[in-house]
């Protein structure tokens, strides 16, 4: 493992969480496989109103038919940022459970 660490996306995480389950896996990847979610009631599906930019706000959460997109504009999920401490526990854990050359081939590219 040559490199220091970086980011891993949420599919990667997703093949990991399958692998070895939420007990080495990085503390970042599970916040993007188990979002909190601090919207409840009205503002979980409507944005709350924007002073600055109102129409840009209504626009961002509803289609052109005028009914809501699927996904809460605050439910952008990008990636996880890991470090060499993290992608070393999770070596140990891949290869403790499929041996070392699966374990360098399930690594995500940030650990490589």
């Amino acid at each position: 493992m040559a490199k220091v660490g970086g980011e891993v996306t949420n599919a990667e995480c997703k093949v990991i969480h399958d692998l070895i389950g939420d007990d080495n896996i990085p503390h970042n990847c599970l916040s993007l496989l188990y979002p909190e979610d601090p919207f409840v009631g009205k503002d979980a599906t409507h944005h709350r109103n924007s002073w600055l930019w109102p129409k840009f706000a209504r626009r961002a959460t509803k289609k052109k038919d005028g009914s809501f997109h699927e996904t809460h504009v605050s439910s952008n999920t990008g990636s996880a940022l890991v470090n060499n401490a993290e992608c070393t526990v999770l070596f140990a854990a891949l290869k403790a459970k499929l041996g070392e050359t699966e374990a360098k081939k399930a690594l995500p590219k940030a650990c490589i």
